[in-house]
């Protein structure tokens, strides 16, 4: 995959998840998801959570590229956007 497909891609999840997020359903099982997350870290020993916070860190890491991403395909369509012009777009 190139750069750019990756890119729509990760725009296309973003934009995804941004709708979903209000559905009744996924809030009930993003609840749901989070008990049993927290079930988890309660029935490990110390050492597993040190392994349990390495995985957060690594899914804030993946959110905030996926931010970035989100934002750059935002600003890449603006730039497009004004650029219309060039190609005989109306004004």
């Amino acid at each position: 995959m190139n750069n750019s497909f990756d890119l729509l891609i990760q725009t296309e999840d973003r934009l995804l998840d941004e709708k979903i997020s209000r559905w009744a359903p996924y809030e009930e099982a993003q609840r749901d998801m989070d008990g049993k997350w927290e079930r988890l870290c309660a029935a490990h020993p110390g050492e597993n959570r040190e392994a349990l916070a390495l995985l957060d860190a690594c899914d804030e890491l993946v959110r905030q590229k996926g931010d970035a991403a989100f934002l750059l395909g935002l600003q890449l369509g603006m730039e497009l956007g004004r650029l219309e012009h060039l190609w005989g777009g109306e004004d």
